[in-house]
């Protein structure tokens, strides 16, 4: 690294004057403007992107400097490492106003709006500006509409709409979701939610219902009524917690199954089904070791042979859990010690 006082005394032995009066970082920027730059991670990166290496030799110059001091390249070897800098005050870019851009950006915070300009050298930030004013109506509106659309965006994405696309293709298929009005729905809403000074979960949790209730008046309104009784989000199986049902599509094939210990489904004689009977329920069955034993729809095949297959082998694995001579009618109990005590 070079310091101004290094080229005070070289600018002095050349000139033979004082060179206290030269605008150092000026006279270097006039020659070195393309080599401008900032560092980070022990690399420096000029204005336009350019990244290089920094010699070992002078790492130890630039941990006192911060991300944002701007600085010139002055030597770079053969083998594209910096071996030569310069730092300089970031405002004698502003004698270069033909090569500086201006940014503006806003973001709504609360009830104000922020107002953000950058001016800019290429990467290199020489001045940033931040003023609040109050928002208008139409910012509210601009804002509003520009939530719901990321809360559209977030249903689409959501359990409850791949619940919505199996509901689709098995009860509403003279219809499709995507011929709903989703801009018509967004405008009701906007209207609604623009007074809203914040919009809370509670708010999030009434559009995603009101949606569901009005993507389901669309594609069925008789079957609509039905959906979570159809498409159940959990099912219960015993007196013991609920299991979350999971909804696939891959291609045209629709798949639904449920995943818990296999010590969950003891007592199931028979694999239930859902959606009036169309869709016979999958079941991942879990070992201790919170693997798939066994996926199959046909649970009470399973009790009579694979079970009884790897009946031995897992009791000696894992001698605590409750292996049962017959699943199909024993207690969905995980461990031998919380058997019911019996006389």
């Amino acid at each position: 690294m070079l310091y101004r006082r290094d080229f005070q005394l070289a600018l002095k032995r050349k000139f033979l004057e004082n060179a206290k009066s030269i605008n150092i970082d000026q006279t270097l920027l006039t020659g070195y403007i393309d080599l401008v730059g900032f560092h980070k991670n022990q690399r420096i990166t000029l204005h336009n992107g350019e990244t290089f290496q920094v010699h070992s030799d002078i790492k130890a110059n630039l941990q006192h400097l911060s991300s944002d001091q701007p600085l010139i390249v002055l030597d770079i070897s053969p083998q594209n490492f910096v071996t030569e800098f310069y730092t300089i005050d970031k405002n004698e870019l502003h004698n270069f106003p033909h090569l500086l851009t201006s940014e503006k950006t806003e973001e709504i915070i609360s009830n104000k709006k922020k107002l953000k300009t950058l001016l800019k050298y290429g990467l290199i930030c020489i001045q940033e500006k931040i003023e609040y004013v109050e928002i208008n109506t139409n910012d509210k509106e601009i804002v509003t509409r520009k939530m719901l659309d990321e809360e559209i965006d977030k249903f689409k994405h959501s359990p409850t709409y791949q619940r919505l696309k199996f509901f689709n293709h098995f009860f509403a298929k003279n219809h499709h979701l995507e011929d709903f009005e989703w801009a018509t729905f967004l405008e009701i809403f906007v209207l609604e939610f623009m007074e809203l000074p914040t919009m809370e979960q509670s708010h999030k949790d009434y559009f995603f219902d009101e949606l569901t209730k009005e993507i389901l008046n669309f594609l069925s309104p008789d079957d609509g009524a039905f959906f979570t009784q159809y498409f159940p989000d959990f099912l219960s199986f015993s007196d013991r917690r609920k299991t979350p049902v999971h909804y696939e599509i891959h291609g045209d094939q629709y798949i639904v199954y449920v995943e818990s210990y296999i010590q969950d489904f003891y007592g199931i004689k028979e694999t239930p089904s859902i959606a009036k009977g169309k869709l016979e329920l999958s079941f991942k069955l879990l070992g201790p070791h919170k693997r798939a034993l066994q996926v199959t729809k046909d649970l009470k095949s399973f009790w009579r042979s694979a079970y009884r297959e790897m009946y031995k082998e897992l009791n000696r694995e894992y001698p605590r859990h409750h292996w049962p001579l017959e699943p199909e009618n024993a207690l969905p109990v995980l461990l031998k010690r919380q058997l019911p005590i019996t006389s």
